[in-house]
This record gives C-alpha cells, structure tokens and sequence, in this order.
C-alpha cells in the first residue's frame, strides 16, 4: 500500500480536471489500493451550478449527508480529489484562497463557483503543497483490475475443487 515515502512512486494520471468530477456512480471502495489521507470535495445545491462548497473530509458521503441534514435544498456531491499524501485540511484552505481570488465568496466555504473550476482550485493547490493525488477514474480502474483478478482465482480455484482443471 503505498504512503508518503514511496508516493512518488505512484502513477497518477491528472488528465483533464473532470476526472474529478463524479459520474453518477463512483465506488468509494476502490481506494482500498492507495492509502487516502482523506478528500476535498465539491458540494452544491441540486439545481444552482453555480454555488458550490469546497470542504474536505475523510468519508464524503458521510459529510454529505450531515451537510444534507442542516439544509432545506437537496444537496449533491459533484466531485472530489483523493488526497494520498499531504493535508487535506491545508489543501482545502489553499483552494479556499484560490476560489476566493477567482469567484465571489458567498459565506464561508460557500462560492459563486462551478464545479470544474473549484476542482481546478483545489488541484492546483494540492500541487502546490506538494500533495500527491489520484484521479477516481484511476481509482476505479485499479478496484475494476483487483475484482477481476479475484473472481478469476476464486473461479480457478472452484475449477480445481471440482476437478475441470
């Protein structure tokens, strides 16, 4: 499992920004590979493209629905940058900056932003602080590859126990 030590080791692929961006369906799981210090994420209301809230946290999905909890609009999580080494804290305030230098501040976290360009921000910032990390899309590459892997040997394995091999 790789860590800060040996991070540079990893091939992140940082394509264009919109890997970031969530397709309707992504597998937390698939972090299972990479040691994830946490996520900074994008957060917006349905409907309102353009406001969004850069935050950051271990489990999105859980800070997705205690930021649901205390809002009257439908809430919806419209990306996320895996953080394997570095602070996701520190990379969040650093896009704060950054968001604030480029868009209107709206209230705290909150900005009149789209998602693509909060992302850029938090990109940058990551690359700034030196912070390595991976896009979901590579992310659920590796967990699809690790699946089929294990469901080819659990198949040999049952073709052995049955005698077909």
């Amino acid at each position: 499992m790789p860590n800060c030590a040996d991070a540079s080791q990893i091939k992140v692929d940082l394509g264009p920004y919109g890997e970031f961006l969530f397709p309707d369906k992504v597998n937390f799981g698939s972090a299972r590979g990479f040691d994830v210090r946490g996520y900074v994420y994008v957060i917006g209301p349905v409907g309102e493209k353009r406001v969004n809230k850069i935050g950051s946290a271990k489990s999105v999905l859980a800070r997705l629905k205690m930021l649901q909890s205390a809002s009257w609009q439908r809430l919806q999580l419209r990306g996320a940058v895996p953080i394997i080494c570095g602070s996701p804290v520190k990379i969040e305030f650093a896009a704060h900056t950054l968001a604030g230098d480029r868009a209107r501040r709206l209230q705290g976290e909150w900005f009149s932003i789209t998602p693509e360009s909060a992302i850029e921000c938090i990109a940058e910032a990551a690359k700034a602080q030196g912070a390595e990390f991976i896009s979901l899309a590579e992310m659920e590459r590796q967990h699809r590859q690790e699946v089929a892997a294990l469901n080819a040997a659990d198949l040999a394995a049952k073709r052995r126990r049955l005698g077909l091999d």
